[in-house]
């Protein structure tokens, strides 16, 4: 059972939740009121300390249109001089980004050509410029910028209101821009540095999903911070706002037309690495302007803030501005190999662009969520994994991905709460379901839900496995919908962005060394996405010791090759079984292996017609149980019980069957009626052998041989556990370094007594049927082989009607020097061609022993084939074996646990 479910078993409910839940809202009151009135009693001064390098200056208010509010106080705002102090100089002004400060420029300022003036500006809002203003867009800020210039004693000779040259760093692109369409007659030059510009550029491209991230974000970093008793520790509301409002109070769609409209030289300035604003923006800012220059380093939007890279961006600022400067005719330098094919494609209605620019495909931002959202209903973790690395690659906008994803794994949730509340506890008769959430706890986890809700629920979100039968128990029991659902939305909230924002700042990592090694391709991040999920998930189950076991359970697999998936673990037999084909001219030649079995045994064989085919003593009795009506089944019981004179328990198992799947030990006639209504497959009622010992025995008889011979035995070892006094069922069976490969199993099996603490001494045996998918230890039975078994065996074999050359007995015994005798046994079934030599899965043989065994018995199966064919006796076709494959495959269910 999962995590969750076992820590609601194990915890007492507090005996007054209640009471303590509003003592806990009572302090939590207090300390927010007492927090606000601090605050209010000490507010932050505004605008801030002035360095002692820095000036300011204040200026009138601006709206959101750049016009005047003459009516409010005064803006105050800071800034650094730099370079020439002489009255002619150039002016260079540097803009920051959002958030950000004119510390932004502290490695680019100082490395501009010292003949040139440079003024890096706290925008309103940032900085040690004041923090409450009215607006915060771009619009807005060029106009303080504009008035900073124009109130030129503070800055430069008053004489002096020649054009400037303006550096827009990231958001600082836009207010440069809109410094052009405010004053262009006050504006030399423009450098957008890394700079946002157009709409399309900005994010998913889409105004109104921009401005709704943008409110979401607003909400998350300043509403809810309002919420905590942080004394003023988490800085005052306009400090922690002006950066998302800087994003709020923007509308970059006027952009495009001030770009194209521009007589303004810009030099596009961008790196090849930059992930936030994405490198084809700068391409189509270049081919907007008229009068542009493009270059494109190898660097990322966080060159300036690094030594090398900043000392190259203020050298191409210097030179830029002296080429202006001396009149020398500046646009159409280029320096990117990507801008030819973003020309050609910019100007085609057909082109794949990355997302819209006005011309291309558009990508809509509410689909894509749509889309995101449900591939989670596939799989949570694989989807905000590939959406983190879709996001660093721009493929979609981060906020897109943690949109999607955080809606469609909340609405997930919700669905497996409805499950449980509209199917209630029909839904536990599901397959799927009756084996991740056991009725028998249903009602105690649901209680342990309804006191302890939002630890479970968040516990649940970082544990995997546990989300399915908490939620499922939940909505099935009626616990209160609106408390769960809040819970389902915070649990979300803390695990979705955390995946997809750690994915998007470190996942190129693990995809940078994949591409060079698959190359630049969909292959390699199809790779990192099943690396990071196996992380991931490796992450997962060490937050709790139940995970650590699963974790090392699951490891182990790796080279405890006896529990590889069958279909891993037989795949270096399928050359081996296509070239005994081709010798043997055709696969269907095993199907002649055992004339007397329909197709040999290949598949679905009957158990009762060939238990019905041997004539000896020792096969255990039994008889088929058919019908779809329990009243007929039951009555079907009952005469076979009473003709073939047997008493409780008896073994009742599926007609057809593999691997040991659906074998029950039956105690009783309530168990019968229970075993009986699972199910209306035709099933075998059989006389139960009390032996506690089971073996497998292979037998063959090659062709003109007088006699068979015993292949191998296999000695199967029951699993049990030993109790302490101390330890449960389940941590007894979790702690055995074998049995934990296992534990599901064993736990399905006897969850009626998992947390049943077992006396010392007491041995448990954990299952009944002799079968390793059901958890029996298969061991090398050569000990058992002799002239007497092997007489015996043969003789029944030799006796069965219609011909037995080729499978395994499956025996019980109660004594080995008996079985040795060639006595004592019984035979509970016989199968056919596909039947192996089990000795092979015993762990202390080697992987090439076992592979040794499995390619010999092959070899013997098809050279019996042959012979028989060759002797006459019918083969069937390759047609009907896919068929009967096919269907089988298709008819089988899931497979139900073994007592």
């Amino acid at each position: 059972m999962a995590a969750g479910v076992e820590a609601a078993e194990a915890s007492d409910p507090p005996r007054h939740p209640r009471r303590r839940g509003r003592r806990v809202l009572v302090a939590y009151l207090t300390l927010l009121a007492a927090s606000l009135l601090w605050q209010a009693v000490r507010p932050p001064a505004d605008p801030p300390l002035l360095p002692s390098d820095f000036d300011r200056i204040e200026l009138v208010r601006r709206g959101s249109g750049g016009e005047p509010r003459p009516n409010g106080p005064p803006v105050a705002m800071a800034f650094r001089r730099g370079g020439s102090e002489a009255p002619a100089a150039p002016l260079v002004v540097l803009l920051h980004g959002s958030p950000g400060d004119l510390t932004n420029f502290n490695r680019v300022q100082p490395a501009i050509d010292p003949d040139l003036a440079t003024l890096a500006v706290d925008l309103p809002g940032f900085g040690a410029s004041s923090r409450s203003i009215p607006n915060y867009s771009p619009a807005a800020h060029a106009a303080y910028v504009l008035d900073l210039l124009d109130a030129a004693g503070a800055v430069t000779d008053p004489s002096a209101a020649r054009p400037v040259h303006v550096v827009g760093y990231s958001m600082g692109g836009a207010v440069a821009l809109r410094m052009i369409q405010q004053r262009p007659d006050r504006i030399a030059s423009v450098v957008m540095l890394g700079a946002t510009g157009i709409q399309e550029g900005e994010g998913s491209g889409d105004h109104d999903f921009e401005h709704l991230k943008y409110r979401l974000g607003w909400l998350t970093f300043v509403a809810l911070p309002e919420l905590v008793p942080h004394f003023g520790w988490l800085g005052s509301r306009p400090a922690r706002q002006a950066w998302i409002r800087n994003f709020m109070d923007s509308d970059q769609r006027p952009l495009r037309a001030v770009l194209e409209a521009s007589q303004v030289p810009i030099l596009v300035h961008h790196g090849r690495g930059d992930f936030l604003v994405p490198p084809w923006t700068a391409r189509e800012h270049h081919r907007l302007a008229p009068v542009s220059e493009l270059l494109m380093t190898e660097g990322g939007h966080f060159d300036v803030f690094l030594a090398e890279p900043a000392a190259g961006i203020a050298a191409d600022i210097s030179d830029f501005v002296r080429r202006v400067e001396s009149g020398e005719p500046v646009g159409g330098r280029v320096s990117d190999p990507g801008w030819e094919d973003h020309a050609r494609t910019a100007g085609n209605p057909a082109a794949d662009l990355p997302i819209s620019i006005g011309v291309g495909r558009a990508q809509d931002p509410w689909l894509q969520m749509v889309v995101v959202a449900m591939a989670t209903f596939v799989s949570e973790d694989l989807t905000c994994i590939a959406s983190g690395l879709l996001a660093r690659q721009g493929v979609i906008d981060p906020m897109v991905a943690i949109l999607g994803c955080t809606a469609g794994i909340f609405l997930g949730d919700i669905g497996l709460w409805l499950i449980g509340r509209l199917f209630g506890r029909r839904a536990l008769r599901w397959p799927w379901l009756a084996k991740r959430v056991p009725a028998d706890r249903v009602e105690r986890v649901g209680r342990w839900l309804d006191d302890h809700a939002g630890r479970a629920i968040i516990t649940s979100r970082f544990i995997p496995g546990t989300r399915l039968p908490l939620y499922v128990a939940a909505g099935m029991l009626g616990t209160r919908s609106v408390r769960f659902f809040a819970w389902f939305l915070v649990a979300a909230l803390l695990w979705t962005p955390t995946i997809v924002v750690l994915v998007f700042l470190f996942g190129q990592r693990v995809v940078g060394p994949l591409e060079r090694l698959l190359g630049d391709s969909w292959m390699a991040t199809a790779a990192a996405i099943v690396l990071l999920f196996l992380f991931i998930r490796v992450l997962e189950m060490s937050f709790t010791r139940a995970g650590r076991r699963r974790l090392k359970a699951r490891v182990s697999r790796l080279w405890r090759w006896e529990f590889w998936p069958p279909v891993l673990f037989y795949l270096p037999l399928v050359p081996w079984i296509a070239w005994l084909s081709l010798r043997h001219r055709g696969f269907n030649a095993v199907t002649a292996a055992n004339p007397g079995i329909p197709h040999g045994g290949l598949v679905g064989e009957v158990k009762s017609d060939i238990l019905d085919r041997m004539e000896s003593p020792c096969v255990l009795d039994c008889r088929r149980i058919d019908g779809r009506d329990l009243a007929a089944r039951l009555a079907a019981f009952e005469r076979a019980m009473a003709d073939l004179e047997l008493a409780f328990p008896v073994i009742v198992k599926p007609e057809v069957g593999e691997r040991g799947a659906g074998v029950r030990k039956v105690a009783d006639a309530a168990a019968a009626r229970r075993v009986l209504a699972e199910t209306f497959e035709p099933v075998l009622v059989q006389r139960y052998h009390p032996g506690p010992h089971e073996a497998g025995i292979f037998y063959v008889r090659e062709p003109g041989a007088e006699r068979g011979r015993i292949f191998a035995v296999t000695h199967k070892v029951f699993p049990a556990v030993t109790g302490d006094g101390v330890a449960t069922l389940e941590e007894l069976i979790r702690r055995h370094p074998r049995y934990l490969m296992q534990a599901t199993t064993f736990c399905r099996r006897h969850r009626d007594r998992l947390e049943e603490v077992i006396p010392d001494g007491v041995s448990i045996r954990l299952a009944e049927a002799g079968n390793h998918a059901q958890g029996t230890m298969f061991v090398d039975g050569g000990f058992l082989v002799s002239p007497e078994l092997i007489d015996a065996i043969d003789a029944i074999a030799r006796g069965f009607r219609g011909g037995f050359d080729f499978g395994r007995f499956d025996i019980r015994y109660r004594d080995q020097e008996e079985l040795r005798a060639g006595r004592g046994f019984g035979i509970v079934e016989l199968n056919g061609v596909t039947s192996e030599a089990t000795n092979l899965y015993d762990p202390g043989r080697g992987l090439f022993a076992a592979y040794r065994t499995l390619f010999a018995q092959w070899a013997i199966l098809f050279r019996i084939g042959a012979a028989n064919r060759d002797a006459g006796h019918p083969v069937t076709s390759h047609r009907r074996i896919i068929a009967m494959t096919w269907g089988h495959l298709r008819s089988a269910g899931p497979d139900p646990v073994s007592d």
